[in-house]
């Protein structure tokens, strides 16, 4: 007990000693300033603080949302502005001449249950009405099954495919185009997010002109639910899609172009999108780019069934299928080349002896 008093003394002295030094510091401050300024500016310098700590609690109720928000990261505060910006903008849908239907194409593959459910809600949250989901659940669990039941029940837009466990992804995304009625076809990964305004930046692009395939910006999402790392993209460019498979997300195609050229090739799965857009690259050239972010790439991956590759082997196979792909498009075009791995991208090396090119390259597990 007695212990216990000789500390409380020992703190209770030192907290008046500290005090009475800021005592003596404010002191000398204000005899300094009488003697440079005179006991004006003196007696107002008293008064400013006195009026500053009696209404100092107001001040900072009014300053801290300030001052989080020159904390924050700059990409953060321009997501919020674009909310404002984008949610007034999507009034007058209805005013739009072409509206056609949207059919979006999700295949499911043992899912991480929470992260399939942010997926299709961030469907069902869109904008633009005129669209449908269509789902194949590939190798298919009691758990996404019972899931996905619950939203077609909600959603009449939501159609499911016949439950198969037997098909490669090609042909089980090709069993997913029988459920598709409209006019356009977009591509969603599984756990991976849609904008709510989405669509309807797809709709306000082809009010402009006749396009076949749309592609947009696009942003990683991470477990917390927080964007970042942003791929602001360039325009069309066929040489910078031979090096990198830029235009994947979001990519939406004309139903009409996928019926000429099969659909999907039975290629690996991780690779499946970029074949799908080099083909359809060498039927047209109606190629458009919306610059927007668009679509959320799920930063963190789950390990699927009884696959436990680490993120460098992943990569490594990936890369391996993307360029597999590339030589075969290349190989289809007439085109006598060989393509190699540059500094920072997988870059088109001519037997011609033609410089190569290379560009910024951004791999994904999922294409």
């Amino acid at each position: 007990m007695q212990d216990h008093e000789q500390d409380h003394e020992q703190d209770r002295e030192e907290y008046t000693t500290q005090h009475r030094a800021r005592v003596l510091q404010r002191e000398n401050f204000r005899h300094r300033l009488e003697e440079t300024l005179g006991w004006r500016p003196s007696a107002y310098y008293q008064r400013v603080r006195v009026y500053y700590r009696r209404w100092r609690h107001i001040f900072v109720d009014l300053c801290e949302p300030l001052m989080k928000r020159l904390g924050r990261d700059p990409y953060t505060v321009w997501v919020d502005e674009e909310k404002q910006l984008m949610g007034a903008e999507t009034e007058g849908l209805a005013a739009l001449l072409t509206q056609p239907t949207v059919s979006i194409v999700l295949l499911i593959q043992d899912p991480h249950l929470p992260w399939l459910a942010a997926s299709l809600s961030s469907v069902m949250a869109q904008s633009y009405p005129k669209w449908e989901l269509c789902l194949c659940d590939f190798k298919p669990s009691p758990s996404s099954h019972s899931v996905l039941e619950e939203y077609t029940r909600h959603d009449k837009r939501i159609k499911i495919g016949t439950y198969v466990d037997s098909l490669e992804a090609a042909e089980a995304f090709t069993h997913a185009l029988g459920l598709v009625s409209g006019e356009y076809l977009a591509l969603l990964e599984q756990h991976d997010m849609l904008s709510p305004w989405s669509l309807a930046e797809v709709i306000r692009y082809l009010q402009k002109s006749p396009v076949d395939i749309l592609y947009s910006d696009e942003d990683v999402i991470d477990t917390q639910e927080t964007r970042g790392a942003p791929f602001f993209k360039p325009n069309w460019s066929p040489d910078l899609c031979l090096s990198s498979p830029y235009a994947c997300h979001l990519s939406v195609y004309k139903r009409s172009l996928l019926e000429t050229i099969g659909a999907f090739r039975a290629v690996d799965s991780a690779s499946l999108s970029y074949d799908l857009l080099l083909r359809c690259t060498e039927k047209t050239a109606r190629i458009c780019h919306i610059p927007r972010v668009l679509y959320h790439k799920r930063q963190a991956s789950v390990p699927q069934g009884n696959t436990s590759l680490s993120a460098a082997a992943t990569d490594t196979v990936v890369h391996a299928q993307t360029r597999r792909v590339l030589t075969q498009a290349l190989e289809r075009r007439g085109v006598a080349s060989v393509v190699e791995d540059g500094p920072c991208s997988v870059y088109l090396q001519s037997s011609a002896d033609t410089p190569g090119f290379t560009s910024d390259q951004h791999y994904y597990s999922n294409p």
